[in-house]
């Protein structure tokens, strides 16, 4: 548990707090005898898919460039990112969220989902990916700009607990990475 920069030990630190409160208040080995609750905590990084126009998101900012004919600054190419789409990390809250329902004390943990390390993509494989599909899609990378941000994605549990426990596998598989649905409904907004 941890994390090397701010961004993931606050994710650390929300953990901790969970865990504690659930070792306090709602410990698995009184549930149904001292209280009738399940205390789970869930996340999920690097989501893309539908909906998400935030700032500083690397598929929804190199498509509205593209749809500008701009050119996106990239900071940092060589950074590994687990990439998932949004319905992956969904399921996995729904599995979660109903094993609580059923009373499977096995859950009560935090879970972070996300792929396995061998399914991961560095920032500028996701970008060869996305001009192959739409070659619209400027980017430059200026040299002063680059920088190294150690993450880490993996500190809180196994994939392999959340596979065996949810039976979801996670993780967007390297061929089938597409930036269509985000292309799509760019030039679809700039229509209307």
């Amino acid at each position: 548990m941890g994390g090397y920069d701010p961004y993931s030990a606050s994710k650390g630190c929300a953990e901790l707090l969970t865990s504690s409160y659930r070792r306090s208040f709602f410990a698995v080995n009184e549930f149904g005898k001292k209280h009738n609750f399940i205390l789970a905590s869930g996340r999920a990084g690097n989501v893309i898919g539908g909906g998400d126009w935030s700032v500083d998101r690397l598929i929804p900012d190199v498509v509205k460039a593209a749809a500008k004919g701009e050119t996106t600054e990239i900071r940092n190419p060589k950074a590994t990112r687990p990439w998932q789409h949004v319905l992956e990390p969904v399921s996995g809250y729904l599995v979660l969220g109903q094993k609580i329902l059923q009373g499977d004390v096995s859950v009560a943990d935090g879970w972070n989902f996300g792929p396995a390390n061998n399914e991961t993509l560095s920032v500028q494989e996701v970008l060869d990916r996305a001009v192959h599909i739409w070659t619209h899609i400027l980017f430059e990378t200026p040299p002063q700009k680059i920088f190294l941000t150690k993450l880490n994605y993996y500190a809180w549990i196994a994939l392999s607990q959340i596979q065996n426990c949810t039976g979801i596998r996670f993780g967007i598989p390297k061929k089938q990475l597409s930036i269509l649905y985000f292309g799509t409904k760019i030039i679809t907004r700039k229509k209307n």
